[in-house]
């Protein structure tokens, strides 16, 4: 069988450089889906990487969790890591990647997103007003009763945010927070 060194060697994967990680992830993946019931095997060595400094081993983790797995806890540990990646990431390429990332979750599992809705409410924190729409897009399908009081409360102090800032989309992100704000309450 051609993947026993890659068994032997899932056990080192978190010491190994980040573009090997990245590599071992793309064979997990081509493993796991010629014979699905190697997923038990792989699943764990990708939870090991998921906390992995890189960024895009922490994407790529996050994006073969929900490939390899349906379960609760692989989709939140992937929302988690996307919602990271949302609120720390520089490049609005990768965050609107992520968006559309948890936007896919958002309609396969919205159950788990609801509960991590503050998470991914950091997004906000961007200041291209793309983000902060797709973000604001989001979060509006996500509200719930038991989460409505603390996402009111930051569009509160978001539009507050908007009255002290001289920048030019300043007042196109005011209007989305107050529609959004007036369609929660």
């Amino acid at each position: 069988f051609p993947y026993t060194t890659l068994f032997r060697s899932i056990d080192s994967i978190s010491s190994m450089g980040d573009i090997i990680q990245l590599v071992m992830l793309e064979l997990i993946r081509k493993v796991c889906r010629q014979d699905p019931f190697q997923k038990s095997k792989y699943v764990r060595a990708v939870f090991t990487l998921q906390g992995s400094a890189s960024n895009s081993v922490a994407f790529e983790c996050a994006s073969s969790l929900v490939a390899l797995s349906n379960a609760q806890t692989a989709v939140k540990t992937a929302v988690q890591t996307y919602s990271n990646l949302l609120s720390t990431h520089s490049d609005n390429n990768v965050k609107l990647i992520v968006l559309d990332k948890l936007a896919d979750l958002q309609r396969k599992h919205p159950d788990v997103l609801k509960t991590l809705i503050m998470d991914i409410v950091r997004g906000l924190s961007s200041p291209n007003i793309d983000i902060r729409k797709k973000v604001l897009d989001l979060i509006m399908d996500l509200v719930s009763p038991s989460t409505i009081d603390e996402v009111i409360s930051v569009l509160k102090k978001e539009i507050l945010k908007t009255h002290n800032s001289e920048t030019e989309k300043s007042p196109e992100y005011r209007q989305m927070l107050i529609r959004d704000r007036k369609s929660v309450v």
